[in-house]
């Protein structure tokens, strides 16, 4: 089923394309709707699926946003298919601090393959920053470089570091 699914996703999202809303579940097994309303913050999004090694070299990044950036401004959410094992999900996020019990929890919502495709998430790590209305602002795929971490900075208006 991955590999069909990987073979049928298109390229990755630019900024100034428009997503849907969309509902999954938090790993808690509860009901969420990621919607774009109009107003209120932005949404900051971070793909990720726990094997991946990128991944666990972006999460000091990712980290720094969700201690720094400003609730009022931006949301920040983790995005993990549906059928990734929630046991091990909920196990990786406390081993890179980020569990829903730790000083910087990451609020995750499991996405079914639908999301996916729509949203283009065809590698990880993926770092998008969609405005309220549901406009992609900014997308970066992959592990960050300097250029991504300034950039981003910028964007959040903060200073990210991986310490």
């Amino acid at each position: 089923m991955r590999e069909a699914l990987e073979k049928n996703l298109p390229s990755s999202l630019q900024a100034g394309e428009a997503v849907p809303s969309f509902d999954g579940q938090t790993i808690d097994g509860n009901p969420v709707r990621i919607d774009y309303p109009g107003q209120g913050p932005k949404k900051v999004l971070f793909y990720f699926t726990p094997p991946c090694k990128f991944c666990l070299k972006q999460f000091p990044y990712w980290r720094s946003i969700l201690a720094h950036a400003d609730a009022n401004r931006f949301e920040v959410i983790g995005l993990v298919r549906e059928a990734e094992d929630v046991t091990k999900l909920k196990t990786y996020l406390s081993e890179i601090g980020c569990a829903q019990d730790s000083p910087v929890p990451l609020k995750v919502v499991l996405v079914p393959d639908d999301v996916v495709l729509r949203y283009k998430l065809s590698v990880t790590p993926v770092t998008l920053i969609v405005s309220n209305s549901g406009t992609v602002e900014k997308a970066w795929m992959g592990l960050w470089d300097e250029n991504n971490i300034s950039a981003a900075s910028s964007a959040m208006g903060i200073a990210i570091s991986s310490h």
